[in-house]
């Protein structure tokens, strides 16, 4: 899906600078948005901000026969790239290259995507779709390497239960990113980043990125029960220290992520920086 302007445009031009992912360009007479690189702003603002900023009512709208080839974008290409229609086996884009459970119906997926793994920075998500038929979500980018992302996914609905089913092998419908703006990380001195539950994936790029500049990174992992306690290992590499609670007690301290904030050793030191990610209410 993508959004599209239609001939009432007046070309003003107020909703080019608004596109945060720079789709919307001066055309002959009116304004063009590239299907290719329009995400309808999913995950990053409620409403597409085109529409927001517009000033003619009905002017933009959704375009329900853009197409829905494989992408693969990245910012350092000129906008999305459509998979080979008949790749070799060891270079099909998006393919689901590993695949396994991490806690109930979390799932972690290492995909084959080249461009957005080499432009990826800490905090940033892509947006996917597993089928062609399926809606796009968007799904922060927990790790990777130069040729491949991974994201861990928690089967809350429709489009991650048709992730779920997916097997290693097949292949996503789209893969576009990396998007959002990433985090800023500088050399503070100590960072304490806390996650919990589902909330720890997206800590862990952020922990890396932090000890990757010199800082000293406490990670806090909290859970309900020592199951839901994910990415541990990951963590602990990532970060000079790592307290993990659950609320239960079957594994690390009994408690919550804010009773060992305030009894870690984050207590001693000299103002630390703090990231925290908390899995939905």
């Amino acid at each position: 899906m993508a959004m599209k302007i239609v001939e009432e445009c007046i070309s003003c031009g107020a909703c080019e600078p608004a596109c945060p992912n720079q789709a919307i360009t001066a055309g002959d007479s009116i304004y063009l948005i590239d299907s290719h690189k329009c995400t309808e702003c999913v995950g990053a603002f409620d409403k597409p901000q085109c529409i927001e900023v517009c000033p003619v009512d009905n002017c933009i709208i959704h375009d329900r026969r853009s197409s829905s080839r494989p992408t693969n974008c990245a910012p350092s290409t000129s906008g999305c790239t459509p998979a080979p229609s008949a790749p070799a086996r060891d270079t099909i884009l998006h393919e689901i290259l590993s695949k396994d459970l991490l806690a109930p119906r979390v799932t972690r997926y290492v995909v084959r995507a080249p461009e957005v793994a080499r432009a990826r920075r800490a905090g940033q998500f892509v947006i996917i779709r597993p089928r062609d038929d399926s809606e796009r979500i968007p799904l922060t980018i927990a790790d990777g390497d130069a040729d491949t992302i991974t994201l861990v996914v928690q089967e809350v609905g429709k489009t991650t239960a048709v992730m779920a089913d997916m097997d290693v092998g097949e292949s996503m419908a789209d893969v576009c990113g990396p998007l959002g703006e990433p985090t800023r990380i500088h050399q503070v001195g100590t960072v304490v980043v806390v996650g919990g539950g589902i909330g720890i994936a997206p800590a862990h790029p952020i922990a890396q990125a932090h000890r990757a500049a010199g800082n000293r990174v406490i990670a806090i992992l909290g859970a309900r029960n020592r199951d839901l306690i994910i990415m541990e290992e990951e963590m602990r590499r990532a970060s000079d220290e790592t307290v993990i609670v659950t609320d239960d007690g079957s594994y690390g301290q009994k408690g919550f992520v804010t009773t060992a904030s305030s009894s870690s050793s984050t207590t001693a030191e000299p103002s630390p920086r703090w990231w925290r990610s908390a899995p939905p209410s």
